[in-house]
């Protein structure tokens, strides 16, 4: 008999987000605070048949998915020997910024171990998840947590506080992360060791201390995010929310999805009016 589950895998957004170098391995160091949202895709994962089969929308290779990549470790770690078949129903943009892939991977890993009832434990599943991709591990563990490393080492932080929260899609050209790492890398100016010439301020540290503090508009004046010196089309979008009424907005990493945080009470149809009329998608709003 067919075992089958289905679970939430939730995109995130970057509070804050620094580039701070470059590895030997090509792997950029960074040092980040993510923070889960609402914005999810669903996953069902069903034990059965043969081989891995990915049912997602687009026209991404199933190999190259990474939720396609994560079967594939979690049966190669656990030597069972059953088809699996996977079915994303997407809602978080591909290529936005917003770890759609990283999390729908997580999802997978999450479902494959409830499935079989291995209990491998968190630590093992961010092993394997960090070999697909830097987000995996913190779309595994979710919440808020200060990222480091190429972002698999996670301290968790205090949450946003009563908040709205607004995704907006269509706010510029998809470009592959590793291109904009490239421009990145050029405008800050860094070496052949990877590092920038320039005393960087700890941006990281700061938004930690803001959240600490509970109060949405020092949250809101600690956002920064590296990439968006060299991600421009972010900044029409941006000064359309604060026209708006949003408290702050930042880029979702490296782009192109905005995401804008609002007084938990603010009435955000108009703005939903104005953006859609604007060009935008407004993906999301919510908690």
């Amino acid at each position: 008999m067919e075992k089958s589950i289905t679970v939430t895998a939730a995109g995130k957004i970057n509070l804050s987000l620094r580039v701070t170098g470059q590895r030997h391995d090509g792997y950029h160091t960074i040092d980040t605070v993510m923070h889960e949202t609402g914005l999810h895709d669903t996953i069902t994962v069903t034990l059965g048949g043969e081989g891995i089969t990915v049912d997602c929308p687009g026209d991404i290779e199933p190999q190259s998915n990474l939720a396609y990549r994560a079967a594939c470790a979690y049966l190669d770690a656990c030597g069972a020997e059953t088809g699996v078949h996977i079915a994303i129903e997407k809602h978080i943009p591909v290529s936005g910024g917003m770890a759609g892939g990283s999390a729908d991977a997580a999802g997978v890993l999450r479902g494959l171990d409830e499935l079989f009832e291995t209990g491998f434990s968190n630590t093992q599943l961010c092993d394997w998840g960090v070999s697909l991709g830097a987000d995996v591990p913190f779309c595994l563990a979710g919440g808020a947590m200060r990222c480091t490393g190429i972002g698999e080492i996670m301290t968790p932080c205090r949450p946003l506080p009563p908040h709205k929260l607004m995704i907006v899609g269509g706010c510029g050209e998809k470009r592959s992360t590793a291109a904009m790492y490239s421009e990145l890398d050029r405008r800050l100016g860094r070496g052949a060791d990877g590092c920038s010439g320039e005393s960087r301020i700890d941006i990281g540290g700061d938004m930690v201390q803001a959240l600490e503090s509970g109060l949405l508009d020092r949250i809101c004046a600690a956002l920064h995010n590296d990439f968006e010196l060299v991600n421009l089309g972010c900044a029409e979008v941006r000064r359309l929310l604060a026209n708006c009424g949003a408290l702050g907005s930042l880029l979702c990493g490296s782009g192109p999805t905005v995401f804008g945080l609002f007084e938990p009470a603010f009435d955000t149809a108009p703005a939903v009016d104005r953006l859609t009329a604007a060009g935008y998608r407004v993906l999301y709003v919510g908690i």
